[in-house]
């Protein structure tokens, strides 16, 4: 196994080929999951054993990674990753003792419902502490190290707790799926601090509508009932949405660290991060936030029968944002309870409105019959007939020549 960087190798990140024009379509054919990068904020290891049982060792590594980790020792220089990190034994970079519990997570991620959920673990290098998540894959075992929060940024287990069961509490309370996705939403914005929140219902098309918000006072403008095509949220970018709760981008202003080298070792193909949290942005989708005047962004999966049925997004205006993990799994949570009343919420309100409808065809019938004429009876009272049909307008035809209509009509 070859393991080098060429210094001198462009390395591009993003997974379209230059010149391709962009239009609505270019998001659907790029494969955000060969992306070539991470943010910045963090740092990526890719470690495999070179030989059948031989120890782990680094095959890739993001650019940044030993300024990240400052991995002064080991072999390692500075930050020239191609000439001192790639091909350095992991125990040597983290110790023997965490290179082990690294393993064993790896082990233990890949028997956790597909690697949709992430339990990070702790590690102690150079004097800091980093939030780790383990993951494996054919191209080794995925490293992905955060610099853990200073104990004030902590949300700590109490906190955690008070927060997960007031939502949840909320959630079971609410009478419509509006009412408990409100609830969902100005929990996440108090515990994550973003800017704005709302809650994002797609429908069969996959066009998303917004039916819950919450938003700073100095946000005037709202977004509520806004709907948005489906070319907004391409079919890939679902498709990962669906096998992760949660994505988060720190700050959509920061360059991201290029994988080195392109192609994986033990591969021999790029790299796959469709499961990496620190997974670069696609600069299509990097310019759409930036004309929206967002600086950092996060989103939670909602669920229903397993199918991708929503999303909380956050955005957030006034600078860059990250969010520690323990509070990223409370929002997780949060949108893994409210997935899992969505069903009930959603059969609720469909016995409801039956019942209702029920109601009103009977009160027009008996306005039928009780008239001399058909249209006389379905005109008696307009609010009825337009509550049968849910519109804002009807005609009522009975010849081309008698023609009524009532509410707003052309």
């Amino acid at each position: 196994m070859t393991l080098s960087a060429d210094p001198a190798a462009p390395s591009a990140i993003g997974s379209l080929p230059a010149g391709t024009p962009v239009d609505l379509t270019t998001c659907d054919r790029e494969p955000i999951h060969l992306i070539g990068g991470v943010q910045p904020h963090g740092a990526l290891l890719v470690v495999a054993p070179t030989d059948p049982g031989a120890e782990l060792r680094v095959v890739q590594a993001s650019a940044n990674a030993a300024a990240t980790l400052r991995l002064g020792g080991g072999g390692v220089v500075g930050g020239d990753v191609g000439a001192a990190m790639l091909g350095a034994p992991l125990a040597g970079l983290v110790g023997a003792e965490q290179a082990a519990v690294l393993a064993a997570a790896g082990d233990d991620a890949a028997r956790d419902d597909a690697g949709r959920v992430y339990h990070p673990v702790a590690l102690d290098l150079a004097g800091r502490r980093f939030e780790v998540v383990v993951h494996r894959s054919p191209a080794g075992l995925l490293l992905e190290f955060e610099p853990a929060p200073h104990a004030g940024a902590a949300m700590g287990a109490t906190a955690f707790h008070a927060t997960v069961r007031r939502t949840m509490a909320a959630v079971a309370r609410g009478t419509s799926v509006r009412a408990a996705a409100g609830a969902v939403a100005d929990e996440i914005r108090r515990v994550t601090g973003f800017d704005r929140v709302w809650v994002y219902r797609f429908h069969e098309d996959w066009h998303g509508e917004i039916i819950a918000e919450s938003r700073d006072a100095h946000i005037e403008e709202s977004w509520l009932d806004l709907h948005y095509p489906a070319s907004d949220i391409p079919a890939q970018a679902r498709a990962l949405f669906a096998r992760h709760w949660l994505r988060l981008i720190v700050d959509v202003h920061a360059d991201p660290s290029p994988v080195l080298p392109a192609a994986n070792p033990v591969t021999g193909a790029p790299l796959d991060l469709g499961d990496c949290v620190l997974r670069a942005v696609s600069p299509v989708h990097l310019e759409y936030l930036r004309n929206m005047g967002v600086r950092a962004s996060m989103s939670v999966s909602l669920l229903r029968e397993g199918r991708l049925w929503g999303l909380v997004s956050c955005h957030h205006y006034t600078g860059a944002r990250h969010v520690p993990y323990d509070v990223r799994a409370a929002c997780e949570l949060l949108g893994q309870a409210f997935s899992t009343q969505l069903g009930l919420l959603e059969a609720t309100e469909d016995r409801d409105h039956a019942l209702r409808l029920a109601g009103v065809r009977a009160a027009l019938l008996e306005r039928v019959a009780a008239e001399r004429d058909v249209v006389e009876g379905l005109l008696a009272n307009p609010a009825l007939l337009l509550e049968l049909a849910g519109a804002e307008g009807a005609a009522v035809c009975l010849a081309e020549s008698e023609c009524a209509t009532v509410g707003r009509t052309p």
